[in-house]
């Protein structure tokens, strides 16, 4: 894959995205279906904000969140990605995206897709800070900060937000419906990305209403490996309606 390719896409996001990091993954099949070259910058475990309140990379793997890696693209200076020692399981491949997004030249691709929230949810980030919109510890400062980074890299990038998709938790008994962490549920997230989308002139992909169909306990076994991670044919359902979506509004 030729990644200075004009015309390309990069995809942001997190393990719905960065899974099946071969022929299997979103961002491969999407590749496939759309003949475009995709870029996989996505990264399991990975979030929208900082994890600390005090907007310090404490937590290693903030460097990886996109208000982190943002900051790296912006200045081309990736040491804090490079030196960070992450030593969960699933994390192998960090250091070789890290690598190639080093070389790239991020002025070729043309458009940006952003799939974050559903780490945010689950490490009960607050969704807004209603007394500083730029709070880079909450979703939605976060999400203003890298819009304005990545402009100030392209102005004309097309910036796509793409929701992640409903989840399922079979070992609680729940769903992200009745799951609260923080006061919160997933679908607040996903609102306020489609209102960010509004403020920010960026474009909007729902996956999550009228995707999966999520009326018995059970359906999770229909997309997912476990209630969270699509499977192999949900990848590709996923794929399938970002291309729809992309070739629609040409």
């Amino acid at each position: 894959m030729d990644l200075y390719d004009r015309g390309s896409i990069v995809f942001f996001g997190d393990s719905l995205i960065a899974n099946g990091r071969d022929e299997n993954s979103v961002a491969k099949k999407l590749s496939e279906i759309t003949n475009e070259t995709v870029f996989n910058a996505a990264f399991g475990g990975t979030g929208m904000a900082y994890t600390r309140s005090d907007e310090r990379i404490a937590y290693t793997k903030d460097s990886y969140n996109l208000i982190g890696l943002s900051q790296s693209i912006l200045t081309g200076d990736y040491r804090v990605q490079k030196n960070a020692r992450i030593m969960e399981a699933g994390t192998a491949y960090f250091g070789t995206v890290i690598f190639w997004m080093e070389y790239m030249d991020f002025l070729k691709a043309d458009i940006i897709l952003i799939e974050q929230a559903l780490n945010d949810y689950q490490s009960g980030v607050p969704v807004e800070n209603p007394e500083d919109p730029f709070d880079m510890s909450s979703y939605a400062g976060a999400m203003r900060v890298v819009v304005d980074r990545l402009r100030r890299i392209k102005p004309d990038y097309r910036i796509i937000l793409v929701t992640p998709t409903y989840t399922w938790y079979p070992h609680l008994g729940l769903t992200c419906e009745d799951y609260v962490i923080e006061g919160q549920i997933l679908e607040d997230f996903i609102e306020k990305q489609e209102e960010l989308s509004r403020e920010l002139g960026v474009e909007f992909i729902d996956l999550y209403h009228d995707f999966y169909i999520h009326e018995k306990a059970d359906d999770w076994m229909r997309y997912t490996v476990d209630g969270v991670h699509p499977s192999e044919e949900a990848r590709e359902l996923i794929a399938r309606r970002i291309a729809e979506y992309l070739e629609e509004q040409e």
